[in-house]
């Protein structure tokens, strides 16, 4: 008997450059559904990379805290995923489009590992 995907759960992640700040910026993420997945791939190979790491990051892309400006304001999250996505930095991008990524790819007991 075939069984249905499991509901992905919403996690939280800490780029390796931040962990050892003082107030890490923590992003909530979610992993993609499969067709969301098999998409982004297809985006990769016939667009850009950059194109495919904003479409994963507009549909896993849920928030973040202790995020700033370069004047260290806090910078809140917008319901406005194209104005979040534009106020990450060139290597912000990748790294967080790279991890929905790989926890998207992973089995149910390797998330929880």
């Amino acid at each position: 008997m075939l069984t249905a995907a499991q509901k992905l759960a919403p996690f939280d992640h800490v780029l390796e450059s931040d962990k050892d700040a003082a107030q890490p910026t923590i992003f909530r993420l979610r992993p993609l559904q499969a067709h969301e997945y098999l998409a982004a791939g297809e985006i990769m190979s016939t667009q850009t990379r950059g194109d495919a790491y904003a479409y994963i990051l507009q549909r896993a892309l849920l928030g973040w805290s202790f995020f700033a400006d370069e004047d260290g304001k806090e910078v809140k999250f917008s319901s406005n995923q194209a104005e979040n996505i534009a106020r990450l930095t060139i290597s912000q991008l990748p790294l967080l489009g790279a991890k929905v990524l790989e926890v998207s790819a992973l089995d149910e007991a390797e998330r929880k590992n």
